[in-house]
């Protein structure tokens, strides 16, 4: 078997039982080798790195360049704190175990499942709430837009109003009430307007306000959006002369 050499430097490896006479020099040879190698690694490492600037207290968390270790800024190690920490209270939050929920209560327990929540929908049913959570607001005190929730401030929207027919209330979602009093004759139907226009005849109630007699009935005839006609009778049937308050619950839009 001829000789071999090593795989990384080509050292020669002379034959086992041959070689006779030449072993030695090539023995040699690997050792002039091997002193070129270790030589010119000294020479590469005392150029990289600067003795004078190499510490013995190299901390744990140094960070090596070319020529001298960078120990991190007080910067760095307060991300790298602040990192940990906002890991541990997250990793803490979502990692309750039953003894703490039980602990915390409820609380606790809706926090866990809204982290579980993959939709608003199921983040809104967790938190219970209804369909007014999906509503818009109202954009200005007058905004009477159907189906809006007030803003707060914005219930103004409301509108009040009066006139000699009587006072009026107008409410964002369309609903209206009118008020008014009005006189009653002993025959035939007293005709009276309302206060503001309805888009649809309301439904309208009236209360005998005087009169000594212990049962009066109040009748309202011939509604419109505008007027409606009233009449008064005791229990015998008679037609009255009294004073009526009216109310009317209708839609103004």
């Amino acid at each position: 078997m001829a000789d071999t050499t090593t795989q990384d430097y080509s050292f020669v490896k002379p034959e086992v039982g041959a070689s006779d006479d030449t072993w030695g020099e090539k023995l040699n040879a690997n050792w002039d080798s091997a002193d070129s190698l270790l030589s010119g690694m000294a020479s590469d490492i005392e150029g990289k790195v600067d003795d004078s600037q190499v510490l013995t207290n190299v901390p744990a968390n140094a960070v090596f360049t070319d020529t001298v270790y960078s120990k991190p800024t007080s910067e760095d190690i307060g991300y790298i704190n602040g990192l940990q920490t906002a890991l541990d209270t997250l990793d803490t939050a979502v990692d309750l175990n039953t003894a703490s929920r039980t602990a915390l209560g409820t609380p606790a327990t809706t926090g866990i499942a809204l982290l579980n929540d993959e939709t608003a929908s199921d983040a809104r049913t967790t938190l219970g709430l209804g369909t007014a959570a999906q509503a818009n607001v109202t954009t200005s005190r007058t905004d009477a837009t159907a189906g809006r929730v007030f803003k707060v401030g914005d219930n103004v929207g409301i509108t009040f109003g009066s006139n000699s027919n009587g006072e009026f209330t107008r409410f964002p979602d369309g609903t209206m009430i009118c008020t008014k009093n009005v006189g009653s004759t002993d025959s035939g139907i007293s005709t009276s307007s309302y206060p503001s226009t309805f888009i649809t005849a309301p439904k309208t109630v009236g209360t005998a306000l005087t009169g000594g007699e212990l049962s009066t009935s109040v009748v309202i005839t011939s509604q419109t959006t505008t007027q409606f006609g009233v009449r008064v009778y005791d229990s015998n049937n008679n037609q009255l002369v009294r004073n009526v308050s009216i109310i009317a619950i209708g839609r103004w839009k």
